[in-house]
């Protein structure tokens, strides 16, 4: 099955061509998801580690 892949830092990528405005909020999301995941996975590590 062949198709385009489309990742979200190569998506902030091609809109930073196009789109200024539209590359920083997708930015700003990929930063909210990052610090999501650190906070849950230390969440988790906590709960294990005690």
């Amino acid at each position: 099955m062949q198709g385009i892949t489309r990742t979200l830092p190569l998506e902030i990528y091609l809109q930073s061509v196009s789109d200024q405005d539209a590359a920083i909020a997708l930015s700003l999301v990929l930063v909210v998801i990052a610090v999501l995941v650190t906070l849950v996975t230390a969440k988790i590590s906590e709960r294990t580690i005690a």
